[in-house]
């Protein structure tokens, strides 16, 4: 009888290893996946930002022949993604999708800038002599801490 014991108490601490390891495996798999879900989406989020500057280019450019509704359904397209176009000949700052303070707007956007080109190097605009930093989407950066929250 004492056998049967033993040898039940044995089973059963093999099914805890067992469910330890699965559980293990389970998150490994979950955080090596978000991992790359973050990759494809911070890809797609750049190539969205190259053709969000191609069209800058495109409209600042006065090209006659560019079809104008197009350029502007793709800078209107871009509500997830925040934006600084940086003129360095004017100095001139604009932004898209980031909430500015009521005062100190400039400095603001300047620390963004810094910010963002930590992140991520801005896409030179050469012939207009202007440059683009950009920042993670609010979804990508949830995406990126998720997996660790769901641990």
């Amino acid at each position: 009888m004492r056998i049967r014991m033993n040898s039940f108490y044995e089973s059963r601490q093999w099914l805890a290893y067992l469910f330890v390891a699965a559980a293990v495996l389970i998150a490994v798999g979950s955080l090596v996946f978000s991992h790359h879900l973050v990759r494809e989406l911070a890809k797609e989020e750049r190539n969205k930002i190259e053709i969000w500057a191609s069209a800058t280019q495109l409209i600042a450019s006065g090209d006659e022949n560019a079809d104008m509704s197009l350029v502007l359904q793709i800078l209107q397209s871009n509500s997830t993604i925040p934006v600084i176009l940086y003129d360095s000949t004017t100095g001139r700052l604009s932004a898209n999708n980031i909430t500015l303070p009521q005062n100190g707007r400039e400095d603001f956007l300047q620390k963004k800038i810094e910010q963002f080109s930590h992140r991520h190097p801005p896409i030179e605009l050469p012939e207009l002599n202007q440059f683009v930093y950009y920042d993670d989407s609010y979804t990508l950066k949830k995406l990126r801490i998720y997996p660790y929250v769901q641990l």
